[in-house]
């Protein structure tokens, strides 16, 4: 026979976690800044910008040097995430030609809503 005091328990349990799920989740949301995301796999760019969309974010993709200079230049982004296919030279190169004032972002997939929101909330 099922205790119906541990099962409301691990009830509450569940909605707790799903209303701070929730509520984390609203924390990360972006607020339309664009941001160019610069990777080499053509399927985790897809699946970072589509993430990053979902959260509210202006995101862009590159999968070159070249095509991420020329992103940089049109679009103006304000942050930039570089992804770990990226080569050191790379991101030198990045470092050195993008604006002072983009926020460059060397960011693991789980952790990338987290060190984006970060670099924005010590802008603001």
């Amino acid at each position: 026979m099922r205790n119906p005091y541990l099962s409301f328990i691990a009830f509450a349990v569940g909605i707790l976690h799903l209303l701070g799920c929730k509520a984390l989740n609203q924390q990360l949301m972006g607020h339309g800044e664009k941001v160019l995301v610069i990777g080499r796999h053509a399927d985790m760019l897809a699946r970072i910008t589509d993430m990053l969309k979902s959260h509210q974010y202006d995101a862009i993709g590159a999968m070159t040097n070249e095509e991420a200079l020329q992103k940089f230049a049109d679009e103006k982004p304000l942050a930039v995430i570089i992804g770990g296919g990226v080569d050191g030279e790379s991101r030198a190169l990045f470092h050195q030609q993008f604006s002072p004032n983009a926020k460059m972002i060397d960011a693991h997939p789980q952790t990338v809503l987290g060190d984006l929101k970060a670099a924005f909330s010590n802008n603001r």
